[in-house]
């Protein structure tokens, strides 16, 4: 599957993955293939919109230590996962709040190094990198969405 994670609202993962969980033979996979980032913007399915997890998320939603992306060389553009039957029986409400609370650290890591990137460029006057521009600008969207789905999954919770 395409984009599988950020098209499911994060309160629904736990029932989907319960659904997969269900759905899967004994010794099944379920295929997880899903975009770091987005190059042009995108209507969220969701209330708290687009949600990307990286592998150390996925690793902590699943309850493992040992699921690693898999390289299709296709560029940095997508993970692929492999995650066994077990693994999607090990999701939660409390496995999906660690990997949001280390995706969203993760993420504002990453503004904090890109904005450095950017008020250097800004200073120097010399040109403007675009790229990171843009990669800023979806890190802080990002960073905004997993504070939201924080929030409504805090406030669902019992």
């Amino acid at each position: 599957m395409m984009n599988v994670l950020h098209e499911i609202d994060v309160n629904e993962w736990v029932t989907a993955f319960q659904d997969i969980y269900r759905l899967l033979k004994l010794n099944g996979y379920l295929l997880i293939f899903d975009v770091i980032s987005l190059s042009s913007g995108e209507q969220p399915f969701g209330d708290s919109g687009y949600i990307f997890l990286g592998e150390k998320q996925i690793n902590e939603l699943f309850k493992q230590l040992d699921i690693k992306s898999i390289d299709l060389n296709i560029g940095d553009k997508s993970n692929f996962f492999i995650i066994t039957k077990q693994e999607c029986g090990n999701v939660s409400q409390n496995t999906i709040k660690l990997a949001l609370e280390s995706l969203k650290n993760d993420v504002y890591d990453e503004l904090k190094k890109d904005f450095s990137k950017k008020n250097k460029y800004a200073k120097s006057k010399s040109f403007v990198d675009y790229d990171i521009s843009r990669k800023y600008a979806f890190l802080s969207q990002h960073y905004i969405n997993i504070l939201f789905a924080l929030e409504r999954f805090e406030s669902i919770s019992p």
